[in-house]
């Protein structure tokens, strides 16, 4: 009961002095540095959460530029580039370096290049068969052989 007492007449001695004009220093001093010391700490909060969103969002873009380029570099290259391919069709052009515009079946021309050379007796007209691989901008032949002449 004791404590109350004192509590009491503590508080009545600070309504007291403040109703006759006085202030007490100590009281109100810490309770104004209060809130600017916590309006201090949410600035410094929201500045931290602001730098790590920024450092999450740069992390996200190198893993998508990372997983981007492993795809680039581990991706297989189209079946039809790399596979052993026949072409049957008619030459349409010879052409003056090593090689011939050959029309086939679906009316499509296809630049052919011949790796051994091209045959001596071909000409515009001859059907022929060849072998080898698509390259970047044609039909790149191992094998020739002459179905037939004109």
């Amino acid at each position: 009961m004791k404590n109350i007492n004192t509590k009491i007449s503590t508080r009545g001695i600070f309504l007291g002095a403040s109703l006759l004009g006085a202030t007490v220093v100590g009281s109100v001093s810490s309770a104004q540095a209060a809130p600017q010391n916590q309006r201090h700490d949410v600035r410094e909060a929201r500045q931290n959460v602001r730098e790590e969103r920024r450092d999450l969002r740069d992390a996200r873009q190198n893993l998508r530029v990372e997983r981007r380029d492993l795809r680039n570099d581990y991706r297989p290259a189209p079946a039809f580039i790399n596979s052993n391919r026949t072409l049957e069709g008619r030459v349409s052009n010879d052409l003056k370096d090593n090689g011939v515009l050959l029309r086939v079946s679906n009316g499509q021309d296809v630049r052919v290049t011949f790796a051994n050379g091209e045959p001596k007796q071909l000409g515009t007209g001859d059907i022929i068969r060849v072998s080898g691989n698509y390259s970047g901008n044609g039909f790149f032949a191992n094998n020739v052989t002459i179905i037939r002449n004109n």
